[in-house]
């Protein structure tokens, strides 16, 4: 069971699991699939940090900070500061035809420099075309017909 410390020192409470599950076999149905989108492959979704979630017509953007797997080309050590390596990065969905958005009204934390905080993905399920995500600005259901990951998107938009 998980306990302690969560991604930027955020308390991490444990969960409750359906008898004869254990937290892996929950956990790999809460991230199914994400793994096969490109841009994603050695991110841990489970611990990265969701700054902001945009839905307009035809569009869903997820502006979040990526935890990156130590194999990761981009990995690099943690800043001061830090225990983990962070970069900056957006899951931008188009040709979205259905979005179904529940609870989205949560109020963001804020972090000490100030940053907005929808806590990290709680899953991340993907069906085909169809997406279902959690995460602290609410549960999101999407079909889109493309998702497109950039990480470190200030970089690009500055070249």
């Amino acid at each position: 069971m998980r306990t302690g410390k969560g991604a930027r020192g955020s308390p991490v409470a444990p969960r409750a699991l359906d008898c004869g599950t254990s937290f892996r076999e929950e956990q790999d149905v809460q991230m199914r699939g994400y793994h096969e989108i490109e841009g994603l492959e050695k991110v841990h979704l489970e611990e990265s940090i969701v700054r902001s979630v945009v839905a307009t017509p035809g569009a869903v953007t997820i502006a979040f900070e990526a935890y990156l797997h130590r194999d990761h080309p981009s990995w690099h050590e943690p800043r001061v500061g830090e225990a983990w390596t962070w970069v900056p990065a957006l899951m931008a969905f188009t040709s979205v035809t259905r979005t179904h958005w529940v609870d989205g009204q949560r109020p963001p934390s804020r972090n000490a420099d100030g940053t907005i905080d929808y806590d990290e993905f709680s899953s991340f399920t993907r069906d085909g075309d169809d997406y279902e995500i959690d995460c602290g600005a609410g549960t999101i259901s999407l079909t889109a017909g493309s998702l497109v990951v950039t990480l470190h998107p200030e970089a690009e938009a500055g070249s």
